[in-house]
């Protein structure tokens, strides 16, 4: 297996499948992550370019940023037996996200894991970031890729498998993935701009906040690609807002609580069901 890329996912999916015995070998363009890979003692390819270091893999998953999976694909397409897995753990599924073509398409098939960390770069990666976690596979799948899949993940700490087309992924991590990030973010900037600091809160105010500490450039590409939906979720959390603030300035108690009994018994559903599950 080759993994390429090694940032949080990727070096965290060669830390994870190496230290269950799988021959697993990164390759990465970052001269800081390749050195910190191969410190933590990971086979890291020392070939130059991405067709040699893949050559002969039986799977290969592109862990790259968004804007590199397109020509990643490509490299590997050529450079892989016809009858190799090549996977990617990208935010998004959807062709057009991707700016892969239909043959490219048709080839590489979407597994996002729900599973990071607003740090990047191997320094942020650990080998039981997948532990528990959901995988988004896209629904085309084969049976025989979703065993494939099914079992490189599990190995990874996963403990689940979602199977979507890609528009419907798409259209949900807008509402579970994109919007808290902006969410997050937004808070932060406003709390930035009123001069209040992170400890001058307790828990709650760094739990909420935590992803504003994510780097832009990671996202830009993400939000930019998907922004039609993303700008859907936002006009939700909008309205939700602005009838929270004018059931303040009327006083009108029971709005409020009707909003916050409808945000409470969906946190706490949620978290009942992730005890069960767990």
């Amino acid at each position: 297996m080759a993994i390429i890329g090694l940032g949080c996912i990727g070096g965290s999916l060669a830390r994870a499948l190496g230290g269950r015995g799988s021959e697993v070998r990164g390759w990465t363009i970052a001269p800081g992550d390749r050195a910190a890979a191969v410190t933590a003692g990971l086979t890291v390819s020392p070939e130059p370019d991405l067709a040699a270091a893949i050559r002969g893999a039986a799977t290969v998953v592109l862990c790259t940023p968004l804007p590199a999976v397109a020509e990643s694909a490509r490299t590997a397409m050529r450079a892989l037996d016809d009858d190799a897995l090549i996977l990617h753990t990208c935010g998004l599924q959807g062709a057009a996200a991707l700016g892969i073509d239909a043959p490219s398409a048709g080839r590489v098939l979407g597994t996002h894991p729900l599973a990071g960390s607003a740090e990047s770069g191997f320094s942020a990666s650990r080998g039981d970031l997948f532990s528990g976690c959901t995988v988004c596979v896209e629904e085309r799948a084969t049976e025989e890729q979703r065993a494939a899949v099914e079992e490189l993940w599990r190995r990874a700490g996963a403990t689940r498998f979602a199977y979507r087309d890609a528009a419907s992924h798409d259209h949900l991590m807008a509402w579970v993935s994109h919007l808290p990030q902006l969410t997050s973010t937004a808070l932060a900037a406003a709390l930035a701009e009123s001069g209040i600091h992170l400890e001058d809160g307790g828990p709650g105010l760094g739990d909420v906040t935590r992803l504003a500490a994510s780097d832009v450039e990671q996202w830009l590409p993400l939000l930019s690609r998907n922004g039609r939906e993303v700008e859907a979720a936002l006009g939700r959390l909008e309205r939700e807002l602005a009838q929270l603030r004018d059931a303040l300035a009327r006083s009108d108690t029971t709005a409020i609580r009707n909003t916050w009994r409808s945000a409470r018994g969906w946190r706490r559903e949620g978290d009942g069901k992730g005890e069960a599950r767990r």
